[in-house]
């Protein structure tokens, strides 16, 4: 998949998440459960069991929404050691009853050792 298709996917579920997140943190404000986005308990009355079910749900979307950042930076990562990886690679020739194989820059007799291995 190219990077900006990942990158537009990612965006477009970290939208999602937000999204949700803050209807919940409208839900839950109104309701007076929340109070400056932690739970209030100052009233002294319990919660039913819908506001608890508010609450849970606003915990997995907070997951959700870190999940999808850790995937975000793992995915850049990746693609930087790819790119810094290509930048390092490049084509050697062999003899033409071989194909060709990629060997490191700095690993030049490796690729000496490959062609005298595959003339033999």
């Amino acid at each position: 998949m190219e990077p900006s298709k990942r990158n537009e996917l990612t965006d477009t579920l970290c939208a999602e998440v937000a999204q949700k997140l803050e209807a919940l943190e409208k839900t839950l404000t109104a309701q007076g459960i929340v109070s400056n986005g932690k739970p209030d308990t100052s009233q002294g009355n319990p919660l039913t069991m819908e506001q608890h079910t508010l609450l849970a749900k606003r915990v997995w979307w907070e997951k959700a929404y870190q999940g999808l950042a850790d995937a975000r930076a793992a995915i850049a990562e990746a693609e930087e050691y790819e790119h810094q990886r290509s930048v390092y690679t490049f084509r050697v020739p062999l003899p033409p009853s071989t194909s060709t194989v990629t060997a490191v820059k700095p690993f030049s007799w490796m690729r000496r050792l490959v062609i005298w291995a595959r003339s033999r």
